[in-house]
C-alpha cells in the first residue's frame, strides 16, 4: 500500500478580467451617486442590482476554485486527528 494519496487534481480557470473591470466601473459609479430625486434613486438601485449580480458571479468563481482545495484540506487535517 502506498503512503501517497492523490486527493485532487485541480485546474482553475481564472475569472475573465472583464468581470473585475466591469465591477470596478460600476463600483466607482455607485460611489458618485448623490441621491437628490426619485429618478436618481432608481438609477442607484439599478446600479446596486448590477453590482450584486457581478459579486455573485465572482463569488461563484471563487468557490468553484476553493471548494476542491478546502475538501482536500479537510481530508488532510482528518489524518492528524
Amino acid at each position: 500500500m502506498s503512503d501517497e494519496s492523490n486527493l485532487i487534481t485541480l485546474t482553475v480557470e481564472h475569472p475573465d478580467q472583464a468581470i473585475f473591470d466591469e465591477s470596478a466601473i460600476w463600483l466607482e459609479q455607485a460611489k458618485t451617486f448623490n441621491i437628490t430625486s426619485p429618478g436618481i434613486a432608481r438609477n442607484a438601485g439599478e446600479s446596486l442590482k448590477k453590482i450584486k449580480a457581478l459579486k455573485r458571479q465572482l463569488e461563484k468563481k471563487r468557490t468553484a476554485a476553493t471548494g476542491p482545495i478546502n475538501k482536500a484540506l479537510r481530508e488532510i487535517n482528518g489524518w492528524f486527528k
